[in-house]
């Protein structure tokens, strides 16, 4: 049986979503029938933040808990390409990610940082790290969960973040046509808001607002 993972940025010694990344995993542990993390898991975790900068990456499986630390990503932003690999369903953050993997193969690294997936529709889903988001006037659109798209931390943030400064959120289907050259971004836990500077051949437009979210991000 495959597990569930975590990936969680540790920033100046604390843990900005500790307990959205535990909520997560607790209710996937459960969904897949697999024990429940114990209760000593999170000072575990408090002794890793003490590094100040890292990444974690906590793993629940037949084999209990485990974590795992990696440096902390150089911030730039990404170039980004689509695949031909369709997306499947992907709800829960699950160890399993053959998906992914057959996305990513044959992507020169030179040419691009992040592939995004299209459903078998042809609908934007998501990335194979990240979440993703664009601007449509003063609107912003993102895949809608019922796609079969993780849920993400990152995700979540920027939703949270848009509704407090009043922005009009869409989320739903979205084809290929309709976010091409607009002003895009992706967003995970680890890396925070990343802009887009090159979607296959096109360079999306810079968009202010995508700046102004990244810079409250982490607040």
């Amino acid at each position: 049986m495959s597990g569930l993972f975590e990936t969680i940025r540790v920033r100046e010694g604390t843990i900005p979503f500790r307990e959205a990344h535990l909520v997560r995993l607790r209710a996937g542990l459960e969904t897949i029938g697999l024990p429940a993390l114990p209760a000593l898991i999170e000072e575990r975790l408090a002794d890793h933040a003490r590094a100040g900068e890292a990444v974690l990456r906590l793993t629940a499986d037949v084999g209990g808990p485990r974590i795992e630390t990696r440096p902390v990503p150089k911030a730039r932003p990404m170039r980004m390409v689509i695949s031909g690999t369709r997306h499947e369903p992907y709800p829960l953050k699950r160890t399993e990610r053959d998906v992914f993997e057959r996305a990513r193969e044959g992507v020169v690294p030179s040419r691009a940082d992040e592939v995004l997936l299209l459903t078998g529709d042809g609908f934007l889903a998501e990335g194979c790290i990240t979440s993703v988001f664009f601007w449509v006037g003063d609107t912003l659109c993102t895949p809608g969960l019922d796609l079969g798209i993780l849920p993400g931390i990152g995700r979540a943030r920027v939703l949270e973040l848009a509704a407090r400064r009043g922005i009009p959120v869409r989320e739903g289907g979205f084809l290929r046509g309709e976010f091409e050259g607009l002003s895009l971004f992706l967003v995970n836990a680890v890396r925070g808001i990343v802009e887009i500077t090159r979607h296959g051949e096109l360079r999306p437009p810079r968009d202010e607002r995508t700046a102004r979210l990244a810079a409250a991000f982490w607040g």
